[in-house]
């Protein structure tokens, strides 16, 4: 240590100095370096581009920049900014920018660089130049990306154009008035739809389009509810400036631009659409007057099946109760709806007319309607509803019914005449031929022979049925013709009935010999007194006989009965036999001309098929009816009804009993 030089004072207090400045600018450089890091990490993570450039060169790219563009850091780093410019790099407007930068120091301007995958990207740059010593300047860079806005500046720019081009196209009329009432806008259509030139329309004003009388208070009346802030919606009346009146539709509303308040008007020219509802009211007024004057059902449905309208036929038919309801078609009380909405459908899926015809039933009865369903097309032959006309042919179904049946009847009548002819020709030659025969047989035999007078007896009863052949054929002539003459009286009938049954009753023993019993039914009360009855006494022997002829003809055993019964101021005769009886479904037709059961000329029995339709027709020419009663094999009662005479029935017990139900049919 003695050999060490020890500092001067001067020179200790130097290296102190020296020491203690060394501390503290250690102390700088740590905190310079901190700050670095912190303003390094601002950079970085800033939400802008920061670029530094050295002579036009990147020297620094920020993580932002480089990714707005795709590029890495790297990749962009020593490259020539201008090189990512869209425009021409010798001449680009960054070169340009920061050449005037040498003279400003500070600028901003717009450029639209080059992404990695081609898109270009609009950005707003804001530039500084720091000076320095050595040869090179650098050039700091702070870039904000403004592709976004330019596209919404696009967007908006495209979107305005597109509105105006859609409000000067539009078929509307379009205005906008301010608040005071001057026209601020009017489209193409506008000027069209009121007559005006443009600079005419804004000088007129648009309350001048309104007509004076009706139409101005109309338009004060629509801006008093766009100030309070209601739209509106509704049908005016504008003047054309050639003096015509149009039908328009007004939509009003209020608009905001800059803070002040506007009236938006959109009118619509409906002239055409008033004059062609006018002419359809007018048409559905004809339509509607014609349809409740005519006498057929009328209804028209739509596309839903909806019941749109129908006239007061249709109403009254189907029972509607509700005219403002409207009726789908499977509502409609229908006796058969199948039918009625298969056919809409039809005409639905064809377009094609459909008739048919269904059965209703209407006030107690059923009738028939003919019904047509024609499809009702627009003009662009789109369907539109259905247009269905009923009809009742009740009447003519009937007609046309009884016209079949009168040709049936027709029919049948040529035949049962055809029929009867061939029997008629049969039956007169009978009797004919044993009348000519045993007259010659008659005329050879000796006048003592013991045959005589059987031959004789054979000529007489033939003439006798060759006689009531003809009676009956003059007699059904006479009743078809209408000259048969009815002579009525007053007639006793027990005095009648006695008398047939004692003529009756000798040919019964002579020529059944106790096969046949002949029965005579009076009532009791009236066997020893007169009972009388107002009718034509001939007729009524000559029905009863014909019963009892017929009741001989098919009776071969048991017994015959000749009778009547009372039942208040009718008297029911008849004749009742156990004969072979009449087939149920044959019993309707005996009583018709011309008609037996057996209708074959080769039958057993004989006969005409004159003598029940004779006896019916005379019992009802004397007031009365017919009828029968009679199972096959088993007998047959016929019988027939007669008045009797009014003093009797006043002197009557009142008490008189009723007929058992057997007879109950005579009512």
């Amino acid at each position: 240590m003695s050999n060490l030089k020890r500092p001067k004072p001067k020179e200790a207090e130097l290296l102190k100095e020296i020491a203690l400045l060394k501390s503290e600018l250690k102390k700088e450089r740590t905190k310079a370096s901190k700050t670095k890091t912190f303003l390094d990490e601002i950079i970085i993570s800033a939400p802008v581009g920061v670029v530094i450039l050295k002579n036009g060169i990147v020297e620094y790219i920020n993580n932002h920049f480089s990714k707005v563009l795709g590029f890495s850091t790297e990749e962009i780093k020593g490259e020539k900014f201008s090189n990512y410019c869209v425009y021409d790099k010798e001449n680009s407007r960054i070169d340009k920018f920061l050449s005037t930068l040498d003279k400003s120091s500070y600028d901003d301007t717009n450029i639209c660089l080059s992404s990695k995958n081609g898109a270009n990207v609009h950005m707003h740059i804001t530039a500084a130049k720091t000076e320095n010593e050595k040869e090179y300047d650098y050039y700091l860079l702070i870039a904000r990306d403004l592709t976004r806005i330019k596209r919404i500046e696009k967007y908006l720019i495209e979107s305005e154009e597109r509105n105006r081009k859609v409000i000067e196209t539009n078929i509307d009329g379009i205005f906008i008035i301010s608040d005071s009432g001057r026209l601020i806008y009017v489209n193409k259509a506008g000027y069209e739809l009121t007559g005006y030139e443009k600079n005419e329309l804004k000088e007129v004003g648009l309350e001048k389009l309104f007509p004076k009388t009706d139409g101005l208070p109309a338009y004060f009346n629509i801006i008093r509810r766009l100030r309070k802030g209601d739209d509106y919606r509704g049908d005016n009346v504008l003047q054309h400036n050639m003096g015509d009146r149009l039908h328009v539709e007004i939509y009003g509303t209020s608009i905001h631009l800059d803070g002040n308040r506007y009236y938006y008007f959109s009118i619509h020219d409906i002239t055409k659409r008033k004059i062609n509802e006018k002419a359809l009211m007018l048409s559905e007024k004809k339509f509607r007057s014609l349809s409740e004057n005519l006498p057929d059902c009328i209804l028209r449905i739509n596309d839903e099946g909806l019941i749109t309208y129908g006239n007061t036929i249709f109403k009254k038919l189907f029972s509607i109760k509700n005219p403002n309801y409207l009726y789908a078609i499977d509502e409609l009380p229908l006796t058969h709806p199948g039918y009625f909405i298969a056919a809409f459908q039809e005409v639905l899926a064809t377009k094609k007319i459909k008739t048919f015809e269904i059965e209703q039933e209407y006030k107690n009865r059923v009738i028939t309607l003919d019904i047509s369903f024609s499809p009702e097309l627009n003009e662009k032959g789109e369907f539109v509803s259905v247009l269905g006309i009923g009809r009742d042919i009740s009447k003519r179904k009937r007609i046309e019914k009884e016209l079949i049946l009168e040709k049936e009847k027709a029919e049948a009548a040529d035949k049962l005449k055809s029929a009867f002819l061939a029997n008629m020709s049969h039956e007169i030659r009978t009797p004919l031929n044993a009348i000519v025969g045993f007259s010659n047989l008659l005329g050879s035999l000796d006048p003592d022979s013991a045959d005589r007078e059987q031959f004789v007896s054979v000529i007489n009863k033939s003439a006798d049925n060759l006689m009531a052949l003809i009676n009956d054929i003059i007699d059904i002539a006479k009743i078809e013709s209408g000259y048969m003459i009815v002579n009525k009286s007053l007639v006793n009938l027990n005095e009648v009935l006695i008398s047939v049954f004692n003529t009756y009753s000798q040919t019964i023993n002579i020529n059944h010999k106790g096969k046949i019993d002949f029965k005579l039914n009076i009532p009791a009360k009236n066997d020893k007194e007169s009972l009388y009855i107002y009718a034509d006494q001939i007729r009524v022997v000559q029905v009863i006989n014909n019963l009892m002829d017929n009741a001989l003809k098919f009776t071969h055993k048991g017994y015959i009965e000749l009778g009547y019964r009372l039942y208040k101021n009718k008297v029911y005769i008849y004749v009742k036999d156990t004969g072979i009886g009449i087939t149920e479904h044959k019993q309707a037709l005996i009583f018709e001309a011309f008609r037996q059961e057996d209708e074959s000329t080769s039958k057993k029995y004989g006969g005409t098929g004159l003598g029940l339709s004779i006896c019916k027709k005379l019992v009802e020419a004397m007031g009365g009816k017919m009828g029968l009663r009679s199972k096959k094999w088993e007998g047959s009662e016929f019988y027939f009804s007669l008045n009797r005479h009014n003093e009797e029935i006043k002197n009557e017990n009142k008490e008189e009993k009723k007929f058992t139900k057997v007879y109950s049919s005579f009512k």
